[in-house]
């Protein structure tokens, strides 16, 4: 192996993880397929057949058997579905974490589901998850959709009370497609409220919809195309097995959950959505990491010129450089910390599915870690999508450059697997709580603006400082006010602050963190600056509270943009290896922009007919 492939395989290695190179071939391989390649003309209703014959078509070649024991295949299969197709995406999260990882977590070593778990492997049926109910938004705590014990003959009866509580927007709409759900309801045993729980239930088969069953097919959503629906039941009978009943139990005694707390059981129930978190960020990091190769490769090949300089790329603009080499650093640091998250719920997911269940621990901090991690990577890559897609010019806003679908799909994941707001105010909660919460320690150290001992320093000492005035003001209304909701409601500004620092700040730890591990010399090297550009563009954002506390003074934050393009400098360069560590080849993208200027035009041409005095035009293919 060469010295230049040494360092294109420490930069992979970063990116990738532990995610083997031999099935990240596999997958571009599958990815290079025909079926993948982007269309244009169809219906809707023929985009979302596409879809779904793609999602069966990947299934028969990545061994799904296979992901159970290999939780980050699983991951690379989602994100890699993501860069190709955002509504790939949509279909295989719901069908691999909503359906089949909930069903072998919340119901490990049970012969009884195989039956299910058989039909998803095999994709007979696809997967979904219904939780969310129309009229209560992202608030499960008062779930109404019912799940009724019928001892007589020892089944439930499923029943939507009203139609606020139908199941909202999983994608279980189109007519012919056989589907098999997770549904999160409350169980009721003797008319006592057990606590939410899922039940796997066949809404569609061959023949048609399970009787009871009615799905009514919402308005088509172009950022994200999918079949989504509202779902309800009408006293739908579902046998016992369909319960996932986890750690819990029927004996001769009655039913006996070793979880008695509602919220604990809750939070049980749903920790589907720890996958499906999982999942999105991952998915998110590598359209990241896509679009800043779109619009770099793009801004690469683009000529521009002014009155006083002769024809150059634009990417030799500083302007053009600040955009899109911060687009890459933030991409990097996204991808790292997405790593760390598959890495942690890898782990838990090989424990749930070859052991049995314990409960779950209020002082259990992965749940907020996901939940964090995806509200601020999807807020981070809205961003940046929609930078790359402005710095492309004209060509950004045609479809069939992606960049418009990645913003999609980022905008669509504000609210899917739970709204960003609503999972950062919660965190705000056990933060202020200190439930499995301790405020960092470190101290700024140096002037240098580009010492990480200074990064991280100002990092902590900005979300310290947040979450002791918040504590502090939480604490004197409360004295003042009892009632939490107005104490609550009069901060909620300050603790999405608070939670928004601490996400940025985990996620500087993990890039400098991954990159610290890098021994190949070149390859630090290029990653180095990108470090710097990422903790000043993040200083940069906080310059205004940084300067009223007295951590910087006037004279460091007028230095940044200087700082700043000094970093652009060094990073030019190695652009070459860090856009090629991402393992992105354009037999996969498939994107006209960066294949030159003239090939988004070079297909469907409309020129006048010979008869051109009738005013006739025809249509031929450009030559």
């Amino acid at each position: 192996m060469g010295v230049e492939e040494q360092t294109r395989h420490a930069l992979a290695g970063l990116v990738h993880g532990d995610c083997e190179p031999e099935f990240r071939e596999e997958l571009r391989e599958l990815l290079r397929h025909e079926l993948f390649a982007p269309r244009e003309g169809l219906t809707y209703q023929e985009e979302l057949r596409l879809t779904y014959e793609r999602m069966r078509f990947a299934n028969d070649l990545v061994r799904p058997e296979e992901l159970v024991e290999h939780p980050l295949r699983l991951f690379a299969l989602l994100e890699w579905s993501a860069v190709v197709s955002p509504s790939l995406f949509i279909g295989m999260v719901t069908h691999y974490c909503g359906a089949l990882a909930a069903i072998r977590e919340l119901g490990a070593g049970r012969e009884d589901l195989a039956e299910y778990i058989s039909a998803l492997e095999q994709m007979s049926t696809t997967g979904a998850l219904l939780i969310t109910e129309l009229g209560y938004g992202n608030s499960h705590v008062a779930m109404r959709t019912r799940a009724t014990y019928d001892p007589d003959r020892q089944d439930f009866v499923l029943h939507t009370p009203d139609p606020a509580a139908r199941k909202f927007m999983p994608n279980v709409g189109l007519p012919g497609v056989p589907k098999l759900a997770t549904v999160a309801a409350q169980l009721d045993i003797g008319g006592e409220d057990r606590g939410v729980f899922l039940f796997v239930v066949q809404l569609r088969d061959a023949d048609g919809l399970l009787s009871g069953v009615t799905i009514t097919q919402l308005p088509e959503a172009t950022q994200v195309p999918m079949d989504y629906a509202v779902i309800s039941f009408d006293h739908v009978r579902v046998p016992m097995r369909s319960l996932l009943r986890d750690s819990a139990s029927f004996t001769d005694n009655g039913f006996h959950d070793p979880i008695d707390d509602p919220v604990q059981r809750l939070t049980r129930s749903l920790t589907v959505a720890q996958s499906v978190r999982t999942a999105q960020t991952a998915a998110l990091a590598s359209v990241a990491r896509a679009s800043a190769q779109i619009a770099l490769r793009y801004s690469l090949r683009r000529q521009t010129m002014e009155h006083h300089s002769p024809w150059v790329p634009v990417i030799r603009y500083r302007s053009q450089q600040r955009a899109l080499y911060g687009a890459l650093a933030t991409a990097y640091a996204l991808t790292c910390h997405a790593n760390r998250a598959k890495a942690a719920k890898a782990n838990a997911m090989i424990h749930n599915s070859t052991n049995r269940p314990v409960p779950p621990s209020a002082l259990d901090p992965l749940p907020r870690t996901l939940s964090l991690t995806k509200a601020v990577t999807v807020w981070a890559t809205e961003r940046l999508t929609a930078e790359c897609r402005q710095r492309c010019g004209a060509r950004g806003v045609f479809a069939v450059n992606r960049l418009l679908d990645y913003q999609g799909l980022a905008i669509v994941s504000n609210a899917a697997g739970g709204d960003n707001l609503m999972l950062c105010l919660d965190a705000a909660k056990s933060m202020v709580g200190g439930v499995h919460y301790t405020p960092p320690t470190g101290e700024p150290a140096g002037q240098d603006l580009l010492d990480r001992d200074l990064w991280l320093g100002l990092a902590h000492a900005r979300e310290r400082e947040l979450h002791r005035v918040l504590k502090d003001r939480i604490w004197k209304a409360t004295a003042k006010d009892s009632r939490a909701f107005q104490v609550w409601n009069d901060h909620l500004t300050e603790a999405a602050e608070l939670v928004t620092a601490h996400g940025s700040r985990l996620i500087t730890e993990s890039l400098l963190e991954a990159v610290s591990t890098v021994e190949d010399p070149d390859a630090a090297a290029a990653l180095e600056p990108l470090c710097g550009i990422h903790a000043l563009n993040e200083i940069n954002d906080a310059a205004a509270w940084y300067l009223c506390e007295g951590l910087l003074t006037a004279e460091q934050v007028r230095s940044i943009p200087l700082r700043l393009n000094g970093l652009c400098e060094q990073v030019t360069p190695h652009l070459s290896l860090l856009l090629d560590a991402f393992e992105l080849p354009e037999d996969v993208l498939r994107v006209p922009i960066t294949d030159g200027d003239l090939s988004m035009v070079e297909g469907r041409v409309d020129v006048p007919h010979q008869r051109a005095e009738t005013g006739v035009r025809t249509s031929v293919r450009a030559r």
